[in-house]
């Protein structure tokens, strides 16, 4: 299949998922998520794969659920919320020879926006363990806070759980202590739905939004 965008029938498909969300209602519009969602969510994928390749070479594509594109089922059994599907359309993709160790490349699709993002969402212990050993370092520390820095002013969120005191053995008044202190990082963007989500043109804006973001995807790599 040649990705020619996501229709609107794609996004309408989200936006009653997001109001009638229950096992009934899917099945009864299966046929609707397989061939305006899932079809075209993997020829997106596959229509990304030579730009991604030029964006950072380590990164792996495999258009198949609960790879690079997430199942839309939700995990219930530790949640209080029951609701048993996602509302989106959303993508990831990683390191190939790391998985969840390095960072990531991340895109959500709703009724109402478009997501991307890039990082990782919680360290490994051995990630974690090189993350602040180059939060800590003066030159490589810095650097980051320098990059995060520009990437707020120019409108970007980061969204990582932090502990509530800085590591030993590090002290408390380190100058790279908020780094120190994350468990992760992610910097991403929310954009209203774009016309290009419904032509071939939606995959270079895609990958124009995570180059704008890269920096961090390739601090962190690195």
């Amino acid at each position: 299949m040649i990705f020619g965008g996501f229709s609107r029938s794609a996004v309408q498909f989200l936006g009653d998922l997001a109001d009638k969300n229950e096992r009934r209602w899917f099945e009864a519009n299966r046929d609707v998520y397989e061939a305006e969602i899932l079809g075209p969510g993997r020829a997106f994928v596959e229509a990304l794969r030579p730009g991604l390749a030029a964006l950072d070479p380590a990164i792996g594509v495999d258009p198949r659920v609960g790879r690079s594109i997430f199942r839309m089922n939700r995990d219930l059994r530790f949640s209080k919320d029951k609701r048993p599907y996602k509302e989106e359309l959303a993508f990831r993709f990683l390191s190939s020879s790391e998985a969840h160790a390095a960072s990531g490349l991340y895109m959500r699709i709703r009724p109402d926006l478009v997501g991307v993002a890039v990082g990782v969402w919680a360290f490994p212990p051995a990630a974690q363990r090189v993350f602040r050993e180059a939060a800590a370092d003066a030159r490589r520390g810095k650097e980051l806070a320098a990059l995060m820095g520009g990437m707020k002013v120019n409108g970007c969120q980061f969204t990582a759980e932090s502990l509530r005191r800085v590591p030993k053995p590090w002290p408390a008044d380190h100058p790279h202590g908020d780094l120190l202190r994350l468990k992760g990082l992610v910097v991403g963007m929310d954009f209203p739905l774009p016309p290009e989500l419904h032509s071939r043109a939606f995959v270079e804006w895609s990958l124009d939004q995570w180059e704008r973001i890269r920096p961090i995807h390739a601090w962190l790599a690195d």
